[in-house]
């Protein structure tokens, strides 16, 4: 179990709410859709603004609570964390379906309404995935001393040997870097790179075919699937590929 903790890309996912029942709720809706999907969320509740900047914590997916605080709804609490420079994707929750045009105004994502299903959770939480991926289309390595941007789509798997971290590109093109193993797995996208062995982590986009054993990539290398990954390679790159299917028919 220790194993697989370590192998996770994980999300920090944050809720802005005072209501213990809705807190409930979410939490519930969390671990489905943990169940479901290949993404790992470390979950994080708070009870008031307050509480939250208080943290100075930052987060990858904030859902915010419109009806929080009189003089600070969950509106205005997003517009004063991206004033401090949060990244985060903003989500609101609420039981009022009337600052939808205000929401989409100060930059929040999507929109929820309570009470939700878990069908409508999972969409909100898919999109706010989808626009993180997005945001996270580089990610930054040291080369030559220097920092400099990779795209994500161009990589093809990235492994750690020795003393170096040496990312293949589709065009089968290498770069070696010393970046820390843990500085790069920590920029990438939970649900786009899977590890097939303890030193190979693989781009899910970039597989051009695969069986039980071993997998293509579109630079033509074939890599072995370790026995200790296989199952957990199986399982992603399932989850993978019906993510996709449903992002082409509901997300485009």
């Amino acid at each position: 179990m220790q194993q697989r903790n370590e192998r996770c890309i994980v999300l920090t996912l944050a809720l802005l709410e005072d209501d213990t029942n809705h807190q409930q709720i979410f939490i519930e809706c969390v671990n489905c859709f943990q169940q479901y999907y290949t993404e790992t969320f470390k979950i994080l509740v708070f009870k008031s603004s307050k509480e939250l900047f208080k943290s100075n914590l930052e987060f990858d997916i904030l859902f915010l609570d419109i009806g929080l605080e009189e003089d600070n709804d969950g509106i205005e609490i997003g517009k004063q964390l991206r004033a401090k420079g949060s990244k985060a994707v903003f989500i609101i929750v609420s039981s009022f379906n009337n600052k939808h045009r205000e929401a989409i105004n100060a930059g929040i994502l999507r929109y929820l309404e309570k009470p939700y299903s878990q069908n409508q959770f999972n969409e909100a939480l898919l999109i706010a995935i989808k626009s993180l991926q997005t945001q996270r289309y580089v990610i930054e390595v040291v080369f030559n001393g220097e920092r400099q941007l990779i795209r994500i789509l161009d990589v093809a798997f990235i492994e750690n040997y020795q003393k170096n971290r040496i990312i293949h590109f589709n065009d089968g093109s290498i770069l070696k870097t010393k970046s820390t193993w843990e500085e790069i797995v920590n920029q990438l996208p939970p649900n786009m790179f899977c590890f097939v062995q303890r030193s190979f982590l693989i781009n899910f986009h970039n597989v051009s075919s695969c069986t039980s054993n071993s997998i293509k990539m579109s630079d033509g290398e074939v890599i072995k699937i370790s026995r200790l990954f296989k199952n957990d390679f199986t399982k992603a790159y399932q989850k993978y590929l019906e993510v996709q299917t449903w992002e082409m028919q509901y997300l485009i």
